[in-house]
């Protein structure tokens, strides 16, 4: 039962959900089966972890049926069949019940009660206008409530006119905004995983003629705006004042955008910074700090209440790279006070990262933070410990426990490490191009370092000139120069 339907539900929902389940489970509406009741007893025992040897099959039915000697599978199927119709009865009246004035005007409109319709499309459009938001799901309530009001009222003239007017324009927008937003979600996919999402035809489909339209007009809708400016930054990324432009739209719109949407733009900013760092931009790490500093002041982050491994991770990495490498010279004491903060906020949010991935985002940021108090040691017991959920998490892993050998001149084991490493990424294919070289570059550049700690004859120049020229130094640029500087 542990991955059954209905515990996957039940696990899913809050403390405050179960509570209302609970009451609704007891109503002729959503429930009329006794066994359902009791089902959900024995198993709200269970929440919120529902470990398997607490929601084994048998003992649930024996808790069911205690006078039953033998376990029967297709009783206990009819039951959980009857508490699965009522958690999704549950679920379709929670997402319904935020729309529920939007459906009592159409109950209004068919039932030809025209006052009480009328009442009650003013009262949605006071609403709507009071939320703020301006974001594209905004345009589709807008033209929802225009087609409303043009089968329900039948308007004429001049009326006629303006409900027209509305409810294209808002389709229009809604339209653009969206069309906007997912290629920008099929660009960024593009860059980040190295492959073609989608073919160009389904992506560029009157692309061209939105984007010439754009270009030649003032458009003052905030979620259009928003995506074209994205949209650029994605199309034109050598062009960086296309960045220095969404920052400041993200700041203008804060209110007109709902959290999730807005983290979406933010992010778009980041991995423009992340692109820019892998080209040698190292002044954009500090621009990749000051944005992660904006999600947590402005509240974006944590997210309804989480904070995923990879935000975590992100943060932390940043804010030890700048530790380490400040703009300006910092003193010793400068240095342990801003890793203290870093242990702090390691710390403090943890608890906001889901249980799946916690104790493995934890121990993997402890080990860089461990790295960066010199503690070698400790930083390699920690890396250990970390499972390789992803790519990402075996390249960064592996690449920490390169500084840790070099740093330790642990010749032979660096060595192996760094051809496994090359020959991993030879064959892994979710890694992008860009991040596959930089990689590679990085492993090529250690070890050159490493043979002229062994007296090979190249010089240190060679490779100094080769890491500030390669265009995949990457983010761990600073680090190499760092070593060359203690060869020199």
């Amino acid at each position: 039962m542990y991955k059954s339907k209905p515990v996957a539900i039940l696990k899913s929902f809050t403390k405050k959900e179960l509570r209302l389940f609970e009451t609704a489970l007891h109503s002729p509406l959503f429930n009329k089966s006794q066994a359902a009741i009791q089902l959900f007893k024995l198993l709200e025992k269970a929440y919120p972890a529902f470990i398997e040897e607490k929601v084994d099959r048998e003992k649930i039915y024996r808790g069911l049926y205690p006078k039953e000697k033998s376990f029967n599978e297709q009783a206990l199927r009819y039951v959980m069949s009857d508490l699965t119709k009522a958690l999704e009865a549950f679920m379709i009246w929670q997402e319904t019940k935020a729309g529920g004035e939007r459906f009592l005007a159409k109950a209004y409109m068919k039932r030809g009660l025209s006052k009480y319709f009328i009442k009650s499309m003013d009262l949605l459009k006071r609403n709507l206008e009071k939320a703020g938001f301006r974001d594209a799901d905004y345009h589709l309530q807008q033209f929802e409530l225009a087609e409303l009001r043009y089968k329900g009222v039948q308007p004429k003239g001049e009326e006629l006119k303006k409900t027209l007017e509305a409810l294209l324009n808002h389709m229009d927008h809604f339209y653009v905004a969206n069309k906007l937003k997912y290629t920008c979600e099929v660009l960024n996919y593009n860059n980040v995983f190295n492959e073609s999402l989608l073919a160009d035809a389904s992506i560029y489909f009157l692309l061209d003629e939105i984007i010439n339209k754009l270009g030649d007009v003032d458009m003052d809708t905030p979620a259009i705006k928003l995506y074209y400016q994205i949209f650029l930054t994605l199309h034109e990324p050598n062009a960086e004042e296309h960045f220095d432009g969404l920052l400041k739209l993200i700041q203008a719109y804060n209110g007109q955008f709902q959290a999730d949407e807005l983290y979406d733009s933010y992010i778009y900013a980041l991995n423009y910074c992340v692109r820019k760092l892998y080209t040698g931009r190292s002044d954009y790490l500090q621009r990749m700090s000051d944005l992660y500093d904006l999600l947590l002041e402005e509240g974006v982050l944590p997210l309804n209440g989480k904070m995923s491994e990879w935000d975590y991770k992100n943060i932390v990495t940043v804010k030890l790279r700048l530790a380490a490498y400040p703009d300006e010279p910092k003193t010793d004491l400068e240095v342990r006070d801003e890793l203290n903060k870093i242990e702090q906020f390691i710390n403090t949010y943890q608890s906001y990262i889901p249980n799946a991935g916690r104790e493995n985002a934890y121990t993997f940021n402890f080990a860089n933070l461990s790295f960066s108090r010199g503690d070698l040691d400790k930083t390699i017991t920690l890396l250990n410990q970390v499972e390789f959920t992803n790519t990402y998490y075996h390249l960064d892993t592996k690449i920490l426990l390169v500084k840790c050998y070099y740093e330790l001149q642990e010749i032979i084991p660096l060595f192996n490490l760094i051809d496994t490493l090359k020959a991993y990424l030879r064959r892994n294919k979710q890694a992008s191009e860009t991040n596959r070289r930089t990689y590679i570059s990085f492993l090529n550049n250690v070890k050159k370092l490493t043979r002229i700690r062994l007296g090979s004859r190249k010089t240190l120049n060679e490779i100094k000139t080769e890491i500030q020229q390669s265009p995949f130094a990457g983010m761990h640029t600073n680090w190499l120069m760092s070593k060359v500087e203690e060869l020199e």
